[in-house]
């Protein structure tokens, strides 16, 4: 029995490694259409390795004020469907050129039909987007109500 000398055995595997490597590419995944819908309300989650983004009041800091609960009883509360509306991709999303592949959440608290914390998180991190959704949404408006209700979208 006659062993082949370690020499051509490997240039042998590094030739199939090589041709493996020179098929041709796979065309690339069809993008996926962003809905124009709105986006769920959800509640936060909380995560040790996201960077969140504001360029004023965050949404922590704007939970942190105090409210007056006598002074807002019987002020409305406004419903998921509310806090959603304005929450459109192309209000967005898009006035800030977020690349597709980029993950955005956005926690917002709102009063007086304003957003009075935002904190924006996007993956891969990207402060220069995240500041940018940041403004977009604070630009927004919402049904007027003097108690402070908050939110987490995920585009």
């Amino acid at each position: 029995m006659r062993a082949l000398p370690f020499a051509s055995l490997a240039a042998s595997v590094c030739l199939s490694v090589i041709a493996s490597s020179c098929a041709p590419a796979a065309p690339p995944p069809k993008r996926l259409e962003k809905p124009n819908r709105p986006p769920e309300v959800t509640r936060p989650v909380a995560s040790a390795d996201t960077a969140f983004h504001s360029t004023a009041m965050s949404y922590e800091a704007a939970l942190a004020v105090p409210e007056d609960l006598n002074a807002v009883k019987g002020e409305r509360e406004l419903s998921n469907k509310d806090l959603a509306a304005p929450m459109q991709p192309a209000a967005v999303l898009d006035v800030c050129h977020v690349p597709d592949a980029t993950r955005v959440t956005v926690k917002v608290a709102v009063r007086d039909g304003r957003a009075m914390g935002v904190s924006v998180a996007t993956r891969p991190d990207d402060a220069r987007v995240a500041e940018c959704v940041d403004r977009a949404v604070r630009k927004l408006t919402w049904p007027a109500s003097r108690k402070r209700d908050s939110f987490t979208t995920v585009f």
